[in-house]
């Protein structure tokens, strides 16, 4: 998939699966997708997908990621989550996060091309908002199925 490989069919030491950085509206974690389907997120990642509210934030080619990680956690009675993009997430949804903040987080699928812009909207978060950053290191068509 997305991540980069070295000799022997390992990931790549200078490119981890998981990064995880410090935000500083609150903790952040950046994840690569997995190179195969049996590995899975973070203890993190896990914590954040446990909250009652998860905003879905994509552009573009990561729209139908976003819907589609909306519709699966509605189907399966997971979390209340909605999907914006970031022109709209920039126009009203920081309401919802001021005032629901403790059981409130931001999941952002984002392609190679949207990666900067959805890095410069996820600064303006309230302090305290957890958020995922789901990176695909492809973009166009690919980067949706990535995504996926």
């Amino acid at each position: 998939m997305s991540a980069t490989v070295a000799a022997a069919g390992q990931p790549h030491p200078d490119d981890p699966l998981v990064r995880m950085e410090t935000a500083a509206s609150g903790p952040s974690h950046a994840v690569s997708l997995p190179e195969t389907p049996s590995e899975t997120f973070t203890p993190s990642a896990t914590v954040i997908l446990g909250n009652r509210t998860i905003i879905a934030l994509g552009q573009g080619w990561a729209v139908p990621a976003a819907k589609d990680f909306e519709t699966r956690f509605s189907e399966g009675g997971l979390a209340n989550v909605t999907f914006t993009d970031p022109r709209n997430f920039a126009h009203g949804r920081h309401n919802w996060l001021a005032l629901h903040s403790a059981d409130t987080a931001v999941v952002s699928l984002e392609t190679q091309t949207s990666q900067a812009e959805a890095a410069r909207i996820l600064k303006f978060l309230p302090e305290g908002i957890d958020h995922l950053r789901v990176q695909s290191k492809r973009s166009g068509p690919a980067a949706t199925i990535d995504l996926n």
